[in-house]
């Protein structure tokens, strides 16, 4: 199972649908039909399965892929991105789209 650690104001919107994606920084290695675990700073956890992968440069991110993020606007969504990684506009991201499978009881740990 693939885990990701996505930030506590995103989680909501992960369990009411309205995030059906994410973006991560590099080229991951994340297939379809995968598992893919989303972890909050909180330890909450949704599992969810990948529907499609694809790769782009930073700046040919898109509307359509910030409204599957639950952003309003791509140049909202690359606000984020540039707070959270060192970009520059041939970065390469990891656009991976999933649906929620569960959710589950807060992480404690190993």
């Amino acid at each position: 199972m693939y885990m990701i650690r996505i930030r506590q104001e995103m989680f909501p919107l992960i369990l009411s649908g309205k995030k059906t994606s994410t973006s991560r920084q590099g080229r991951r290695d994340v297939k379809i039909e995968q598992e893919l675990r989303f972890l909050s700073a909180d330890g909450d956890i949704a599992d969810t399965i990948v529907t499609n992968v694809e790769y782009c440069k930073f700046d040919e991110l898109t509307e359509e892929e910030a409204f599957k993020e639950g952003y309003s606007s791509v140049e909202e969504l690359k606000e984020v991105l540039r707070k959270l990684y060192d970009i520059e506009s041939d970065s390469t991201f990891t656009l991976i789209e999933f649906k929620l499978i569960e959710r589950k009881e807060r992480w404690h740990g190993i």
